[in-house]
């Protein structure tokens, strides 16, 4: 039993009273204006308000256009329209979760808890929380690069997130025994060295910002031997050619 008002169209009255289920389509009732009296409301009518389903069943409903209902959004997994309606946790909610526990969590834990999130929240986006998180998840691998290589200017590296994706998928196996692969995530590679170089390392990263103070303060100062040099090696590195023998005679050490 509902409490409904009920409205016919003929008479334009109201009354508010109790009726059945199986009552109401008895009260309720409606009629096309007339074409002649007014034709505007007639068209309103005639286009907005459906008759029975749309789609294949019906394809001359005024809501098709070229096959497709305009009035829905079509979705290509039943997962996304499960979504739309609000009857999943999509990816914000992981985000904020994410975005919460990297603010207080290791590294190891923020891997750990991306792992059950894999495997539970089912995600449509896991690369892109991947992408925000992958440094917050790698930083124990940088701090232990930093030290072994007794620098603190080691910044991250493909080499670093692809040892950090080679523990988030060990903990992924642990828990199912599948791989990053299944949940359309990145995936490790395990057939390449995985063990860091730390003399490569030490001699790739650099800190740009102060090594390009230190050329602005200091370039000035060079006599013209030393500026002749300097010019002739960063051009030649800026064209990519060249080898240069950098020494001096042993007196001079």
């Amino acid at each position: 039993m509902a409490e409904t008002w009920t409205t016919t169209c003929t008479n334009s009255t109201k009354a508010a009273r109790k009726v059945y289920v199986h009552k109401i389509d008895d009260l309720l009732s409606a009629e096309f204006p007339n074409p002649e009296r007014d034709p505007m409301l007639r068209g309103v009518i005639k286009t907005q308000i459906i008759h029975g389903p749309c789609g294949s069943i019906n394809p001359q409903s005024p809501c098709m256009k070229e096959g497709k209902c305009t009035k829905r959004t079509a979705c290509e997994t039943f997962k996304q329209a499960c979504e739309l309606r609000g009857l999943l946790e999509d990816d914000p909610h992981c985000k904020s979760t994410l975005d919460e526990a990297a603010t207080t969590h290791s590294a190891r834990m923020l891997r750990d808890l991306f792992a059950v999130m894999l495997q539970t929240c089912s995600m449509s986006n896991p690369t892109e929380l991947w992408n925000l998180h992958k440094e917050n998840m790698a930083e124990d691998v940088l701090h232990e690069t930093r030290i072994r290589n007794n620098s603190m200017y080691l910044t991250y590296t493909n080499e670093m997130l692809n040892k950090t994706l080679i523990a988030l998928e060990d903990m992924i196996k642990a828990l199912d025994g599948s791989n990053l692969k299944v949940f359309g995530h990145p995936e490790a590679q395990r057939d390449v060295n995985n063990s860091l170089n730390y003399e490569i390392l030490r001699e790739t990263s650099f800190d740009i910002q102060k090594l390009t103070s230190y050329i602005a303060t200091n370039e000035p100062n060079l006599v013209d031997d030393q500026r002749f040099a300097f010019k002739k090696i960063t051009s030649a590195f800026s064209r990519n050619w060249g080898i240069f023998l950098l020494g001096c005679p042993r007196l001079n050490r």
